[in-house]
C-alpha cells in the first residue's frame, strides 16, 4: 500500500456521511492528480492513522463525483466489491 500510495491520487477529506449503505466524503484536496483525471474504476482505500499503526479499509471504486456550490463530494456505491 505504501508503494502504491506514492503513485496514486490521494484524496483528503474533511467529513463523511453514511447514507444507507453509501459512503459520501467531502473532498478537501486531491493530491498527485486532478479529481477529473481519476478513472471511476480506481479502487480506493481509507487510511486511518491510529497510535497502534496504520489501518487500511478498502472502500472500492467510486460511483459519482458530486460538485456543489462550495464542495466536491465522492460517492461510493452500496456494495463496494
Amino acid at each position: 500500500v505504501e508503494t502504491e500510495k506514492g503513485k496514486s491520487a490521494i484524496i483528503e477529506y474533511t467529513d463523511y456521511v453514511v447514507d444507507g449503505n453509501q459512503l459520501i466524503i467531502d473532498v478537501s484536496d486531491c493530491i498527485n492528480r486532478s479529481i477529473d483525471e481519476i478513472d471511476p474504476l480506481t479502487r480506493f482505500v481509507i487510511e486511518t492513522d491510529k497510535r497502534t499503526g496504520k489501518i487500511y479499509t478498502e472502500v472500492g471504486t467510486f460511483e459519482d463525483v458530486i460538485c456543489e456550490e462550495n464542495a466536491v463530494k465522492i460517492q461510493f456505491p452500496e456494495n463496494p466489491r
